[in-house]
């Protein structure tokens, strides 16, 4: 089934925005333009092609879950009772502005907290509509178009590009590569015959498809390839790394260099030719080129500019990684290694998608140290927390204590003092939450400052090991000793038990980690070790279901989205729209479609899975028993823990969506 998304809950709220929380984090919208946009800044079906009338849409921003509307005329214009509807093939969703919606003369106005009827899928259209149901103006987007914004330029008249968010405020066009043509200009069609013509927006390299490695998405670290010749594939074992010419016209050589940062070493091509679709090897073993783990690899073009760039995660100890498709497509580690001719696609089951950072560690009692063997006899890094200022918490289990680094890896600081730091949770105002399951405490702290503002006690609880925070600070605590959700109150106070009716304890198996998904009104709790996920009713505190993703007996993972043994103890909600799951016995992340509803509880529907990210060993971007998640919207990552790697690795989820919608 094909990837469903939609704009992310929260946002903005009047003229103070409301921080989501880095254990809800974003909804990210996939899709592609419309398959018709002769014209920039006409996309759309025909029938409501560029907006004739007074009022039309002006700016969509995904990742604040926001529209804006434009009013070209001389008098202020009512919308209230107006719908805004996305249809994707025969799937509407919609959402109508409410009473004393009003868009001013010459001016805009920014709709935020959109009603979660609207739903905005891959290959989105999105409809302005007025009372009597007659189209206003409409436009086509793609996931990468809309994440940060796409908007008018200039304001009510222009065509659709990628901009700066701007809601409010004139619009402003995003960095090179955002216009949807072709990286360098807004579509003048004189740049060749090689789909980046800026003319017809319908081919397969157009800057619209995620995919063409102009557009900043394509995991070179945000630098757009300048040239037709690009890195390639990268072959660890065998040492080489290949190039390919993805233009029209032969690609001299001479003159380009390939430099590598941390070792300080080059080399430079001093003859030959590359023929369009062609690939040129180069064997590190006989070259001044040293590569390390790690290390950023940069083409250079002879006049010095950078034509392309990557950098290794310990790829060297990958079988391969590469593009595809050759030239153009996003990185990922190859099935296997294929010099010389064009790399194989892989599967969505088991995709091993490149981590944007690592943060390694090692065995010791040092800063940023992990001990060989922690609790349940389980090594290296624990639990972890992505905090809205962008930094990394890490629970280090048998050390008792808690390691922060900021999301580029950097060590920050360790954190002492705690009898078993068990679990995270994020608040609403910065603060990070620390669960002691020794004291039976949660300690809060201020996550810009890591100052401890205060320490709740946990009378009621015997072994509290999952925490979710709620907006109005009140807490579910789920207390693995008597197998118990809890409803808490902001000091810690009992305010209900979920499942009245269910006396008996012990009815939650080794529950761990707790998942709230307020869209739907329900929560899950995550059992460490019976493969079973837990559905409550948010309002009703009734327990819906009791084994949401299924337990194998034995045997090989498939992608039917069960586990053989153990969920790895955690679990990330990212959404309203993907419920992520780690698969300890398998090294893997599973990836769960909460829009299909029942299906999440259905085994002949695969539990609404449809991907998995990650397999077994210590390359880049494969996991050793991975044991824990956590995810941020407002950083666009997830951070899995790797512990008999004795790592962290980070992923940006716009680019593990696109990557998975490609493949599809």
């Amino acid at each position: 089934m094909k990837l469903r998304d939609s704009l992310i809950r929260g946002g903005d709220t009047g003229a103070m925005r409301q921080r989501v929380p880095c254990w809800l984090p974003a909804l990210y919208l996939l899709g592609c333009n419309d398959e018709d946009d002769a014209v920039l800044g006409t996309d759309g079906p025909e029938w409501c092609r560029a907006g004739t009338g007074e009022l039309v849409l002006n700016e969509l921003v995904g990742k604040d879950n926001a529209i804006e509307l434009w009013n070209r005329g001389g008098a202020a214009i009512d919308v209230s009772g107006y719908t805004l509807a996305s249809t994707v093939g025969t799937t509407v969703g919609s959402t109508t502005l409410p009473d004393g919606s009003i868009v001013p003369p010459g001016g805009p106005l920014a709709v935020r907290d959109l009603a979660t009827g609207l739903k905005l899928f891959a290959s989105s259209t999105l409809t302005l509509s007025d009372t009597a149901g007659s189209a206003m103006d409409c436009t086509s987007f793609s996931t990468v178009d809309v994440w940060t914004s796409w908007c008018r330029v200039p304001d009510g008249t222009g065509p659709w590009v990628r901009c700066s968010s701007t809601l409010g405020l004139l619009n402003q066009p995003g960095p090179v590569g955002s216009d949807g043509t072709d990286g360098t200009e807004a579509g003048d069609g004189t740049d060749g015959p090689d789909g980046l013509d800026g003319t017809d927006g319908t081919d397969a390299t157009d800057g619209n498809d995620v995919t063409d490695g102009l557009d900043g998405t394509d995991g070179l670290d945000g630098v757009v390839p300048n040239a037709e010749l690009v890195l390639n594939e990268f072959d660890g074992p065998n040492e080489t790394i290949e190039l390919t010419n993805r233009g029209s016209a032969e690609q001299p050589l001479a003159g380009f260099r390939l430099e590598s940062e941390d070792t300080e070493s080059a080399f430079v091509f001093t003859s030959g030719a590359v023929a369009p679709g062609a690939f040129v090897i180069l064997d590190l073993k006989t070259t001044t080129l040293d590569v390390a783990d790690e290390d950023r690899i940069v083409l250079k073009r002879p006049d010095g500019i950078v034509a392309d760039d990557v950098t290794l995660c310990d790829g060297i100890s990958n079988p391969s990684f590469g593009r595809f498709p050759d030239g153009w497509g996003p990185l990922y580690a190859l099935p296997s290694a294929t010099p010389g001719a064009p790399n194989a696609s892989p599967s969505v089951n088991g995709l091993v998608a490149l981590p944007d950072v690592v943060i390694t560690g090692k065995p010791g009692d040092g800063p940023g140290e992990y001990d060989a063997v922690g609790l349940d006899e389980v090594p290296g890094p624990g639990k972890v927390l992505i905090t809205t200022d962008e930094r990394v918490w890490v629970t280090d289990p048998a050390n008792a204590r808690v390691h922060v680094y900021e999301a580029t890896g950097a060590y920050v600081t360790t954190l002492t003092g705690f009898g078993e730091p068990i679990a995270f949770g994020m608040g609403f105002k910065d603060e990070a939450f620390i669960v002691d399951a020794a004291s039976n405490e949660i300690l809060v702290y201020d996550s810009p400052t890591l100052a401890l503002l205060r320490t709740i006690v946990l009378d009621d609880i015997g072994r509290p090991t999952g925490l979710a925070i709620e907006p109005d600070g009140t807490m579910y605590v789920v207390d693995q000793s008597i197998g118990v959700l809890f409803h808490l109150d902001a000091d810690g106070k009992l305010l209900r038990r979920l499942d009245p009716e269910l006396v008996a304890a012990n009815y939650l198996y080794d529950p761990m980690d707790i998942v709230v998904d307020r869209d739907r009104d329900q929560l899950f709790v995550v059992s460490a070790d019976g493969g079973k996920v837990y559905v409550f009713g948010l309002t009703s505190g009734l327990l819906r279901k009791d084994v949401y993703v299924g337990h194998k007996p034995e045997g090989t993972p498939d992608a039917d989205g069960s586990f053989e043994l153990r969920c790895g103890g955690a679990a990330a909600f990212l959404g309203p729209r993907i419920l992520f799951l780690v698969d300890w016995d398998y090294g893997r992340v599973m990836l769960h479609d909460l829009v299909v509803g029942e299906d999440l509880f259905n085994p002949a529907k695969k539990y609404g899975f449809f991907a998995s990210i990650g397999r077994p060993g210590d390359g880049c971007g494969e996991l050793d028993g991975p044991w824990a998640i956590a995810a941020c919207e407002e950083a666009d990552l997830i951070a899995v823990s790797d512990p008999y790697n004795f790592r962290v690795q980070l992923f940006k989820v716009s680019k593990l969506l696109e990557l998975i919608e490609k493949f599809e």
